[in-house]
């Protein structure tokens, strides 16, 4: 009986080993039915590149490379209907299948059950090795109890509740099944364990607008290593400043600082600091309009104020025109036409860009074919992509640099290192054009001369600027007034209206030189006439009678001397004494009362000043030994006589006096002999001109001197041959005490 009962169940055991072998390889040769296909649902956790949120620039600084999934295939594929997840689900990535592992069984399907009647949390589950999650029956049961098997538990067990635990690299198939039979199956794929953990982003700034309550979002990635995987979660901020959903979206819901740390499943941190700052009050583009044919493409760049942060999204008005990338600004051409790209803060902010799609161009047009620069000197090469007839065409010009010695950046070329080099301009369609530049070294100085300094109104000279050898520069002219001359790019001069007036001429590293140009009205004299101190010829000299009568000569400007008296007056005497019934007396021992007691034809320079202003005549100051150069400065302010006022002394310490209380004062050094320092005292005062003794003057210095826009005057000069010697010369100031005399003569 006993034997009988072993047989038996012998037979048994045979018969269902046989009919489980049959049913393993049908599972193994056929697909299940459609209808339980697994649809993939993508993850932060695959150890693969997880999905862009829209409103991400391309741009975007990856702090690690994405981590590729690695294509998982079946030997079967088992379909399963589509599940949503939640903190801590695992899906594969969309387009990829499981594999059986090779040790792994096929799920066992239970007798008369009935796929895709029960519902899972999840279709597919990717888990590191030692990673476990639960699965779960979501749909009604009717309080049946659901038993789970593992078709390669070396690869992935599960216990009696549903814990699916990660064994070793390789994939396999979880049923959970019903005792109806009904059934479901979640695929499993095991990955090694992550050995490190980073984010793509370390540092993230956000945006928040308290009025309007709305923040800016950023989409924080996981990244592990190839063939890894794990959940990863995320923890550790301050909720009251962001809020992080399971996929790592951040949001910013207030201000302030805060870290997000993601974690993996065996304890990996990596972590992110984000600042959510003040919304944006405007946004600003790259470009405020675009010029590009059909097929190019560029990118726009939005920027916000400093202190401010949020994201921007971009749209275009007409698609069929030009296109544009939502999230990273890049535009594409689609056909010739006019549209406006849109860049929108996440609060409503919003700044344009004005497309025109045109023609491909077929050349290019270069503002210069050659161009020389000073090191660290720049140029803005401006190109024009235009069509085959010259008309202008559609598309963006790109830079580059053939050589060490010159650099370019969006068109502007920067000499680098003396050499050449050659500036390639081209079009996204292989249009080309070319600059040669010759670099040279920075000018050390540059003098300045011109060719005619005196002009009358209508007529033209020009400037020569010359720089120290071997270097180059572009000169930029200044300083000049435009009533009395107007001055080209080039150096080319207009006399406009009478007048005189310094130009200066400027080098890109800020060397100066000055010339002086003066302009005459048509049929006036060319050579001005000085009536020493006054008239000294035919009046008391440097008195009131003098200046009175000066005017009637014909002179054009009256020179007077100044000293201070002892009561700091500055009164107007040429010797430092002078005599009054034979005795002795010094200007400076006595004041200004006590001198005119004794010789009341001694004045004051206001006294003087009152008078001559009235004349409408020029004003030649001499500053004696003890004159005091800011009282002379505030009497000739005084009496409205700045712009008709020279400055002169034998004196450089009295000139450097009136050049620093008023930089742009008119100044005349005078010598007798050409001093040997002439130069240095050129460079350190600028003087308007200089005025020789007569008997000195060269005709090659006067010549020499006026081609560096000097004036040059003479003095004293009395004779009648004498002055039309000079007047035939060219001086430009003739002083005399005989004012009359020489004005008739430079009148002839």
């Amino acid at each position: 009986m006993r034997a009988r009962r072993w047989l038996a169940l012998a037979l048994a055991l045979c018969l269902w080993a046989s009919a489980h072998s049959a049913l393993a390889e049908v599972a193994t040769a056929q697909r299940l039915p459609a209808a339980a296909r697994i649809a993939p649902v993508k993850t932060e956790s695959m150890g693969g590149e997880a999905e862009a949120a829209p409103f991400e620039d391309d741009d975007a600084p990856v702090v690690s490379a994405p981590v590729e999934a690695v294509p998982l295939e079946l030997e079967a594929a088992l379909p399963v209907p589509e599940a949503q997840l939640g903190r801590g689900d695992q899906a594969l990535t969309s387009g990829q299948e499981a594999i059986m592992a090779p040790d792994a069984a096929a799920a066992p399907m239970p007798k008369g059950g009935k796929a895709s009647a029960v519902a899972l949390n999840a279709d597919s589950v990717t888990l590191g090795a030692g990673e476990t999650f639960k699965l779960k029956v979501t749909s009604d049961t009717g309080g049946a109890k659901v038993s789970f098997s593992s078709a390669g538990e070396r690869v992935a067990a599960v216990s009696s509740t549903g814990r699916i635990t990660g064994k070793k690299k390789g994939s396999t198939v979880v049923t959970a099944t019903l005792p109806d039979g009904r059934y479901a199956v979640c695929k499993v794929t095991v990955k090694a364990a992550p050995i490190a953990l980073s984010l793509n982003a370390a540092d993230i700034r956000l945006g928040y607008d308290a009025r309007r309550g709305v923040g800016s979002e950023y989409k924080l990635k996981a990244q592990l290593p190839e063939g890894s995987a794990s959940s990863i979660r995320y923890s550790g901020y301050d909720p009251a400043v962001v809020t992080v959903s399971d996929g790592g979206k951040i949001v910013a819901v207030g201000r302030g600082t805060t870290t997000v740390t993601a974690s993996t499943f065996n304890g990996l941190r990596a972590r992110a600091k984000v600042s959510v700052l003040d919304a944006p009050k405007q946004v600003t583009l790259s470009r405020a309009e675009l010029s590009l044919f059909p097929g190019e493409t560029c990118k726009l760049r939005a920027s916000l104020p400093d202190g401010s942060a949020g994201s921007v999204s971009f749209a275009s008005s007409d698609p069929s025109v030009v296109t544009v990338s939502a999230g990273s600004g890049r535009v594409t051409a689609v056909s010739r036409g006019s549209a406006v790209i849109t860049a929108t803060t996440f609060n409503g902010r919003v700044a344009a860009c004005a497309v025109e799609v045109g023609y491909p161009p077929a050349k290019i047009a270069l503002a210069k074919k050659k161009l020389t620069l000073g090191v660290g000197e720049t140029f803005t090469l401006n190109a024009k992509p235009l069509r085959k007839n010259g008309k202008p065409a559609g598309g963006l010009v790109h830079f580059a640099s053939g050589g060490a010695a010159a650099s370019v950046r969006r068109g502007v070329v920067t000499g680098v290192k003396p050499g050449k080099a050659t500036i390639t301009v081209s079009t996204a369609n292989g249009v080309k054009a070319s600059c040669k530049v010759t670099v040279k070294a920075a000018p050390e100085y540059v003098t300045l001369t011109v060719a005619s300094p005196k002009l009358t109104v209508g007529e033209k000279t020009k400037l020569t600027a010359r720089l120290s050898s071997g270097s180059a520069s572009a000169l930029t002219w200044s300083g000049y007034d435009p009533d009395v001359i107007e001055v080209s790019a080039q150096g080319q001069v207009r006399a406009v209206g009478p007048g005189q007036t310094r130009v200066t001429v400027t080098t890109y590293n800020g060397m100066r030189a000055i010339c002086t140009v003066r302009v005459y009205a048509k049929n006036r004299r060319q050579t001005e006439i000085i009536a020493h101190r006054g008239g000294a010829g035919d009046w008391q000299e440097n008195s009131l009678e003098a200046f009175a009568h000066a005017a009637a000569t014909g002179a054009d400007d009256v020179e007077l001397d100044v000293r201070t008296t002892g009561d700091d007056v500055q009164v107007v005497h040429h010797d430092a004494t002078f005599v009054v019934r034979g005795k002795r007396y010094t200007i400076e021992n006595l004041s200004l009362a006590e001198i005119q007691a004794l010789d009341p034809d001694i004045c004051s320079l206001d006294e003087a000043l009152q008078v001559i202003s009235a004349s409408g005549l020029g004003l030649v100051l001499e500053m004696k030994n003890s004159a005091d150069p800011e009282a002379c400065v505030r009497s000739v302010a005084r009496y409205g006589m700045e712009r008709r006022v020279y400055y002169i002394a034998f004196d450089e310490a009295k000139l450097k006096a009136i050049r620093a209380l008023r930089p742009n004062a008119k100044l005349g050094v005078l010598f007798t002999r050409t001093p040997a320092n002439l130069e240095q005292t050129l460079a350190a005062l600028k003087p308007e001109f200089i005025s020789q003794q007569d008997s000195y003057l060269t005709r090659d210095n006067l010549i020499r001197w006026q081609s560096r826009g000097l004036l040059v005057g003479v003095w004293t000069v009395n004779d009648a041959s004498q002055m039309c010697e000079l007047l035939d010369m060219g001086v430009d100031y003739l002083t005399s005490d005989d004012p009359r005399l020489a004005a008739e003569l430079a009148d002839r």
